[in-house]
Formats: structure tokens, sequence, C-alpha cells
């Protein structure tokens, strides 16, 4: 019956692709992994690629040709690599590779991170600022996003602050985002805080020890340097962001550089640090079929396969 073997074929197929149904990231421009070796100290993003300054994670039509973390410089010796986060929501899986890097210090970090290399020809050039398209990302009237996993290890507690910076062009001017940044001794929230002047906002979201919090920003650089960073926590992978949860503005937040930043040693793990144009760009994931779809694909095979022979026989 050759209606019949279509519908198999069809249902074969649309099982099939939700097993390997992932998002496009044609606008991802940092991509740290963490796709080291365990057991690293002092990772190199790009491994000494085209001199040690870095290409984009996505680079169609760059000169110089390639790819690369969208980073130039290392992490420095406070940071070591350790096993990797892993993140899902339901049967959708966050896509992620190698290891993570956990802050082995209780201050800056001291490695010199910043973006990419100038480039003759940048497909990224309408967000870069500066004569040289060499360094920030901040052009008036731009929006970037950025995620990142964040893992509160054991040791996370009472007046412990676990926070990534991401530079500003400002003095002092660094976003923060983590944990417990500025809540009191009895609440640990997920928050956005402004290194300049010690502006805070909290998602209200609860930060725990021994948990794995997925961080999405979005930078909206305005007119005359007034800008906003939006934070959300854990938002729903291949929705929509919605409100944001915290939300901080009124500075000049240029993306210049990246730098961890805990008050104690050991107390939390980075992993899967991404930049782009769209919340899709910075949250590719796999969709894993749930029991049900495993029993359609495997019914469907089964059926298939009973047809033939009986086809031959």
């Amino acid at each position: 019956n050759p209606t019949m073997k279509k519908t198999l074929l069809s249902l074969i197929g649309i099982a099939a692709m939700a097993v390997f149904a992932t998002q496009s990231q044609a606008g991802l421009i940092v991509y740290e992994g963490f796709n080291y070796s365990v057991g690293v100290n002092n990772p190199d993003p790009d491994g000494g690629l085209n001199g040690g300054n870095g290409l984009p994670a996505t680079n169609v039509g760059g000169n110089p040709t390639g790819t690369s973390t969208g980073i130039r410089g290392n992490w420095g010796t406070s940071l070591d690599v350790v096993a990797g986060l892993s993140y899902s929501q339901g049967s959708n899986v966050l896509t992620v590779s190698g290891a993570s890097g956990q802050a082995n210090n209780a201050t800056w970090g001291t490695g010199s991170l910043a973006p990419y290399r100038s480039m003759t020809t940048d497909p990224f050039i309408s967000y870069r600022t500066g004569a040289s398209n060499s360094g920030s990302f901040g052009v008036d009237g731009t929006t970037l996003y950025f995620s990142v996993l964040m893992h509160l290890n054991s040791n996370f507690g009472s007046g412990t602050i676990a926070r990534m910076a991401i530079g500003a062009a400002e003095a002092s001017g660094n976003t923060y985002i983590g944990a417990n940044l500025n809540d009191s001794a009895s609440t640990f929230n997920w928050g956005i805080s402004r290194g300049s002047t010690g502006a805070y906002s909290s998602t209200g979201v609860a930060a725990t020890a021994n948990s794995t919090a997925l961080l999405v920003g979005r930078y909206t650089f305005g007119a005359s340097n007034v800008d906003t960073v939006d934070l959300w926590v854990n938002p729903t992978l291949g929705g929509s962001l919605g409100a944001a949860q915290a939300s901080i503005t009124g500075g000049d937040f240029a993306i210049t550089g990246f730098n961890t930043r805990p008050d104690t040693a050991n107390v939390f793990v980075l992993d899967e640090f991404r930049i782009g144009e769209s919340f899709a760009d910075v949250t590719p994931f796999t969709v894993i079929p749930e029991p049900a779809t495993w029993a359609l694909l495997a019914g469907s095979l089964t059926t298939l396969m009973v047809f033939r022979r009986r086809r031959q026989n």
C-alpha cells in the first residue's frame, strides 16, 4: 500500500527530526564553551590562533577568514578547567561542549580578555566602536544578547558573592551578573549590578548552592550612552523573553572585556558563555524526544519492516 508506506515514512521523518532539531546561530559573535582538557589552568580561548588575537565565533565574509571563540587574550591562572555543565528544560537541552571554568581565587581574575581582533572585513562591524574597530561593542541604536551557565558550588552561602564582570567603557563601569550581588544576608538572588555607582537590580529568583542557572542578558545601547542592561534567569528555550526580571539603565555599558569577580575561592563555575545578535543565537538547544516520541519512532520502524517483509514474500 503506497499510501501507508508514505505515511509511515513521514512519521519516521518527523520523529527523527525531533531528535536532531537544533537552532541556527548565524549571529553568534562570542562562544566560549571552555572546551579544554579538565585540569588545565590558565586556558587560552583561541589557542594562539592569529597571534592570540582571536576571530568571531561566526565569520561569514570576514577577513581574515576562519572562526575562533570571539575572544582574544587568556583567562589567567585564576581559572581552572573542571568538568562541564549541562542544562535542560524538559525535552529542550542546551547545546554544550567540553568542560567549564572554575574561579579559584577570591578577587579579580588575572586574565585579560577582550572581543576579537580588528579585521579588514568584519561581519559585526556595525556593533563596534572606536577608530580602529578593534575594541568594544556598544554602538548607539544597536542591541546585543549574552548568555552564560553559572553553577554555584557547595560553599555558596551567607554573604558570598559569585559574579562575572562584563567590562564597560566608563571608569569602573563594569556590569556584574551573578548571585547575591547586593542582597541582605537572609536573601540570595540572581541579579545584575553596575560597578561605578553600585546600582543593583534583583531578579527575585533565588540562588542556591549546588545549582546551575542559565543567565541571559540584553544590552540596549541607547542615544548619548544612556544604555540599558536587562537580565533573565532560566528563560524558556525556544520561547520569547518577555519582560526583564532585572534591569539597570543610564550608563555607558559598552562590552570591552570579560572577567571573574567572586569574593570566595572556588564558589562558582562558568560555562557556555555566548554573545550574539538575538536570544536564539545565544541559547542553541537540541530537542530530545519524550518517551512517547521514541515509542512512535520505534513502532513506525517496526511496522515498516513488517510491511517490507510482506512485500518481499
